[in-house]
């Protein structure tokens, strides 16, 4: 299971996904450090549903191997983008629409 959280400010969908068992962890590799924290805490989904979800969203945070694995599945990031901070996936990803 995934958390996922959805935020709406105005036009922007912001969506956080983290996978389950990173939640209240924090990762910290030089100067980077990521915390799964109450920003990712919101329902927990299935990846079938969180696809869905990165389907309606303009920005996506993902951390975690499956959070990070669903959304290049659903075709809006590649391996290329994702980042590992102490060996953890973290992406990001803005989508603009013209």
């Amino acid at each position: 299971m995934l958390w996922s959280k959805v935020y709406r400010r105005g036009k922007e969908v912001v969506l956080a996904l983290a996978d389950e068992e990173l939640m209240g962890r924090e990762f910290e590799e030089g100067e980077f450090v990521l915390r799964v924290d109450s920003f990712y805490r919101g329902e927990l989904v299935d990846e079938e549903e969180a696809a869905l979800l990165c389907r309606g969203a303009t920005i996506i945070n993902a951390v975690g191997e499956r959070a990070v694995k669903t959304v290049i599945n659903a075709g809006l990031a590649t391996e290329g983008a994702v980042r590992k901070v102490a060996g953890v996936p973290h992406v990001q990803v803005i989508l603009y629409f013209i």
